[in-house]
């Protein structure tokens, strides 16, 4: 596409030259504004050099929108018998649309339709498979209306539909429980401060458009007086113009997490906290790739949001194996119960993947440690007991014939013994 643009870059500066309508050109899709004189020049002499440059007009797919319902009888003199449709209302242009309020209101309705099926589509999948159903919609199906929300401005309210449908169906669909106001206002967080990234379309509209005409404003200029050339771009200025957007972002993120912490429990902030620490969220952001183990099933996806949420899952036993009342905190603590060693060893087995495929040698798990005496040098915590062993050992790590050994440990900050314990001081513990 850019090298495109640079073949019709010759087209384009003649075509200013010898012509006063505006342009605006993407690729092969052109376009220009101004009185109908200027436009009916512009189009012959687009029509007489657009040969030689291997450029051929089609009438059929051009149109002409009026501003002024006045001009159409002489509009239509003019362009009907060159074969270009002459249009009062409106019509679509490069996926946003141009034309009056009316048509610009009937366009996004109809947009906002078509996407209202979708996601009714899309929530008969994830009542199987959630997982695809997620990833598909917050790396696919969720960015087609972003862009129309860039271009066309005043259209939150258009959106509610929409917002109705992602609400009521496909999230329920998705996480398999009934979907309460702050449950909504938690997923449409960004998933790095513990959301699901499921934004709320009637909330990003007016944002959107505001941010796209401000990094866009240079641009615009450039266009509307005819410079075809780029240096004009103060891009120190526009990427003051990016920051104080990004600032502005940023700024309402947090004052919608602290709105929905106001909402939950200390118990549910605790696990939003959680949630927002680095890497918390990667497994939603992978897509999920069968071959690499990325893929959940119905059961794993919805359980891995109720335990990063602290929500119920109905089917997990009432009585733990120790024989205890069972519950999330209690199973990722129980040792007798077995999730803190299976947690455990996916982590050490995985490590030892990465280094052997990162290129080191001699990868043991569970290596044993050198036997040795007791000593007044050694450390207090110094395991001197016998068979004692670490969890992962390889060599090349840090030097190429030197081993070395590495101790896994994990933990869970919502343990009785951990949970008024700031997240920090568990990390240096651990």
């Amino acid at each position: 596409m850019p090298f495109y643009g640079v073949s019709t870059a010759e087209i384009i500066e003649e075509l200013n030259d010898l012509c006063d309508a505006v342009q605006a050109w993407y690729a092969d899709d052109s376009s220009a504004c101004g009185t109908l004189d200027e436009i009916l020049h512009w189009w012959e002499t687009l029509s007489k050099i657009g040969p030689k440059y291997g450029y051929c007009v089609n009438a059929k797919k051009t149109i002409l929108i009026l501003k002024n319902s006045n001009d159409l009888h002489r509009a239509t003199k003019l362009f009907t018998p060159l074969g270009v449709k002459v249009s009062c209302s409106g019509e679509r242009h490069l996926g946003a649309v141009v034309g009056t309020d009316e048509y610009k209101t009937k366009y996004v309705k109809s947009q906002v339709q078509s996407w209202v099926k979708s996601v009714e589509e899309l929530a008969k999948i994830a009542a199987d498979e959630p997982h695809f159903a997620y990833s598909c919609f917050t790396k696919g199906l969720s960015h087609k209306w972003t862009f129309l929300q860039r271009t066309i401005p005043n259209v939150s309210e258009m959106f509610e539909p929409l917002e109705e449908a992602i609400k009521n169906k496909l999230l329920p669909a998705m996480l398999g429980k009934q979907i309460t106001p702050t449950d909504r206002d938690m997923a449409a967080l960004p998933v790095k401060i513990g959301g699901l990234g499921i934004y709320n379309p009637t909330k990003t509209s007016d944002r959107e458009y505001a941010c796209s005409k401000a990094v866009t404003k240079q641009h615009v200029d450039l266009i509307l007086s005819k410079n075809q050339s780029t240096d004009g771009i103060r891009k120190d200025e526009l990427q003051t113009v990016k920051q104080e957007l990004k600032n502005e972002k940023i700024l309402a993120q947090k004052v919608a997490y602290k709105n929905v912490c106001d909402n939950l429990t200390p118990k549910g902030k605790r696990c939003l906290e959680l949630s927002s620490e680095k890497g918390a969220s990667s497994w939603l952001t992978a897509l999920p790739l069968e071959n690499l183990g990325y893929s959940l099933n119905k059961q794993e996806f919805r359980n891995a949001i109720k335990v990063r949420y602290n929500w119920s899952i109905p089917e997990m036993p009432k009585y733990c194996a120790c024989g205890s009342q069972n519950s999330i905190d209690h199973a990722l603590s129980c040792k007798k119960g077995g999730y803190p060693i299976l947690r455990h060893n996916a982590i050490r087995d995985v490590e030892a993947m990465l280094m052997r495929e990162a290129g080191c040698v001699d990868v043991r798990i569970e290596p044993g440690l050198l036997e040795c005496e007791t000593d007044n040098s050694m450390s207090p915590r110094t395991n001197i007991q016998p068979n004692a062993r670490l969890d992962i050992s390889a060599r090349g790590i840090f030097g190429t014939y030197e081993r070395t050994f590495c101790d896994v440990r994990v933990t869970h900050p919502n343990c009785p013994s951990n949970v008024f314990k700031p997240i920090d001081d568990i990390y240096k513990r651990t």
